[in-house]
């Protein structure tokens, strides 16, 4: 199990993904991902369990748009 800080902060601010979809996908609470996202709270700083969904919808959405690229 691993989190990678930078591709949580892609999925945060260049994702394009809306606080909400990135909640709902990923199980992290609404407010948790609004405070991350809006810079309320530190990323260095959240659960771990958190940061390790929000690691693996980015990875799942990265995945996906490479093979969609295919």
């Amino acid at each position: 199990m691993h989190a990678n800080k930078k591709k949580i902060e892609w999925l945060l601010f260049d994702s394009g993904k809306s606080v909400r979809s990135i909640s709902i996908e990923s199980g992290v609470p609404l407010t948790t991902v609004s405070d991350l996202a809006n810079k309320r709270s530190s990323i260095d700083n959240m659960r771990f369990i958190n940061a390790m969904r929000l690691n693996k919808l980015a990875e799942e959405i990265v995945d996906t748009n490479a093979s969609t690229k295919e």
